[in-house]
């Protein structure tokens, strides 16, 4: 099932610093919206961060030594205003990001959210991404062992942060993330 195709919702932003949030819409998103924020700009030889959304994927490019930090959230209209995904996870086995291009370790945390019976309950996995293309899945196993308040059957909210795993320019396309 595909969450985010990346190809619909375009945008596009450039920055040497500070922080660019938006909200983009399209049917290849599932629940119709998709939140991005990137900040924590450190750019030490002027070079911009640049994020592209809508022509061939998302695409994140720094330039030299520069460092980032990437959200995107699926559930929420506009960063504060909820559209619940209501989300049956459980008959899948995986999240799965597929990449065209990866130059360096990513950092990758992904978390889930949902409402039980004592509050809202978020069971997170963090991962290091050291494929140059391809996919990486994200084990719903692995979420399942968290405990009995797993409950994979009705996701409200997706939050994805990727940022580098190690100092210096890291350039990415994502081309889907799917449940599978």
């Amino acid at each position: 099932m595909m969450i985010d195709d990346f190809t619909t919702g375009p945008h596009r932003a450039e920055l040497l610093s500070g922080e660019d949030r938006d909200t983009q819409s399209g049917t290849g998103i599932l629940g119709g919206f998709r939140n991005t924020w990137i900040g924590f700009i450190s750019s030490p030889f002027g070079t911009p961060v640049r994020i592209d959304i809508g022509s061939t994927g998302l695409i994140l490019a720094t330039g030299p030594g520069a460092s980032h930090r990437l959200e995107l959230v699926y559930g929420k209209k506009d960063w504060t205003e909820a559209a619940p995904l209501n989300l049956n996870l459980a008959p899948f086995r995986a999240l799965r990001l597929r990449f065209s291009s990866n130059d360096l370790p990513l950092a990758f945390n992904i978390y889930l959210s949902t409402e039980t019976s004592s509050g809202p309950a978020t069971f997170n996995w963090a991962t290091h991404i050291t494929i140059p293309f391809g996919h990486i899945d994200i084990p719903l196993t692995d979420l399942r062992r968290l405990g009995a308040e797993a409950d994979l059957s009705n996701i409200d909210y997706i939050w994805l942060i990727f940022f580098p795993a190690l100092f210096g320019s890291n350039d990415y396309v994502i081309k889907s993330f799917e449940a599978v």
